[in-house]
């Protein structure tokens, strides 16, 4: 095959294995029949890839690049631990070619930033992964509160005008016993009682 085109180069690169040091660039051709060859050209030059330094392949779980300093925990499995790329962010980040390091942004929520708080809640949502609507939540926990408060204010109303009644009605039949008592005890001298 004889190549017509020959591509750009790639920017140098450590490679993907880590056992050298060198430098790597490739770049795609395409020969008379149009075909596409990827990494069709390849170099190499000396570098200082990992020297010192811990590879990319051995980091943990959610960390990636050159002694892992970097991290893909926002993504919904692991990342390119040579890139940080995800193929999909956990709800709430987007971004997936930069290790989902966005959250979402206001009036979006859940995966892909896809949900829509406007929709759900009417205004922005509190939280990005749930799109949690707590102003619909306290507003009716604000209502429920006050209505709880009316009815125990109603109902110590009540019984206090009925203990009130109670009392009156006690002390005027005391005061009238009362006052029967003495017009049946007081008497002058030499009189019967009046009845």
């Amino acid at each position: 095959n004889k190549f017509l085109v020959k591509g750009l180069w790639s920017e140098w690169r450590c490679s993907r294995d880590c056992h050298d040091s060198a430098f790597h660039r490739e770049r795609d051709c395409v020969d008379d029949r149009m075909t596409i060859y990827r990494n069709c050209d390849k170099e190499t030059k000396l570098g200082t890839c990992y020297v010192g330094t811990k590879c990319p392949a051995e980091c943990s779980k959610y960390q990636w690049g050159v002694n892992c300093q970097k991290s893909c925990i926002n993504c919904a499995q692991e990342c390119n631990k040579f890139d940080g790329k995800c193929l999909v962010c956990r709800p709430g980040f987007r971004n997936p070619t930069r290790s989902c390091n966005e959250t979402c942004p206001n009036n979006r929520y859940g995966e892909n930033c896809e949900g829509n708080c406007i929709d759900k809640c009417g205004s922005d949502c509190t939280e990005r992964v749930t799109g949690n609507c707590v102003e619909r939540a306290t507003t009716t926990t604000h209502i429920f509160s006050a209505l709880i408060a009316f009815v125990i204010v109603a109902l110590v109303s009540v019984v206090t005008v009925f203990t009130l009644r109670k009392y009156k009605m006690q002390d005027q039949e005391l005061e009238w016993q009362t006052d029967e008592s003495e017009a049946e005890t007081w008497t002058l001298p030499g009189e019967s009682p009046v009845r």
